[in-house]
């Protein structure tokens, strides 16, 4: 779904936008301010903040926090080298170590789509929305009648201040390394669960997964590559089947005629 990014009010420098947007953002969120951390080249980095919902409950994650970094754009020439360089400075953010919270999902605000508005920029605004979100980069943006709101590859709304929590019931806040997520224990405990083999009662703990259930893990996860579900996971835990929600019963796996991974 398209929403329409508005624009901020004016602001003499970005310390202004800092204590507007995080007065603003107050009722939903707390904020810790100047986040220092540690980026993979060993070079110490400080971020502008990280919120945390004041209510995580419904979030997907259990814990559930993300960075944000200001920038003043838009209000005067931004071109396209101040916006590689701001797209560059929030994508090293995202391989930061944070002192307190790892490594975390960066938001830029205002969207760092704002300087980039009209259709003569025809489709690439959308693809730099997709690409950033890849590698876990989105947007903390005013939208047209629905207040604030945290967006995800140019489209999907994490939350917004009309809607509340929305694809961030399911969508984790953990970091990913390609399409795999690299914290599983910050989800929270919302997946379906079913026991391979039948209703009976679970195996002792400590059991091994049959060769059965590898497979079906195996050609689940090439079904959901191979059609961009990418928001879903499928592992093994505690000797459950844990998989999310959009896939197709974990039971046709293995049914005849089932194409299996390679």
């Amino acid at each position: 779904m398209k929403r329409e990014r508005l624009p901020l009010p004016h602001f003499p420098n970005e310390a202004a936008l800092v204590e507007w947007a995080l007065d603003q953002l107050d009722p939903w969120f707390v904020a810790d301010r100047e986040v220092p951390g540690t980026h993979c080249s060993n070079r110490r980095l400080r971020l502008d903040a990280v919120l945390r919902p004041r209510d995580p409950s419904g979030w997907r994650d259990d814990a559930p926090a993300f960075g944000v970094e200001f920038k003043i754009a838009a209000q005067r020439s931004f071109d396209t080298m101040n916006f590689t360089r701001w797209a560059a400075q929030a994508l090293d953010y995202t391989h930061t170590d944070w002192d307190g919270y790892g490594r975390l999902w960066v938001f830029t605000c205002p969207s760092f789509l704002a300087p980039f508005t009209g259709d003569h920029w025809g489709f690439g605004p959308d693809l730099a929305a997709r690409l950033l979100g890849r590698f876990g980069v989105g947007e903390l943006c005013l939208l047209d009648q629905e207040g604030w709101g945290l967006m995800v590859h140019g489209t999907h709304a994490l939350w917004t201040q009309r809607l509340g929590v929305h694809q961030a019931k399911e969508w984790s806040l953990a970091p990913r390394v390609g399409g795999d997520s690299t914290a599983p224990s910050r989800r929270r405990p919302t997946e379906k669960l079913t026991q391979w083999g039948g209703d009976g009662p679970p195996p002792p703990a400590g059991s091994r997964m049959s060769e059965e259930t590898r497979i079906a893990l195996r050609n689940y996860d090439w079904m959901v590559r191979n059609r961009g579900l990418d928001d879903v996971e499928l592992h093994w835990d505690s000797d459950t089947l844990v998989y999310g929600s959009g896939g197709v019963e974990i039971g046709t796996l293995l049914e005849p005629g089932f194409t299996p991974g390679t």
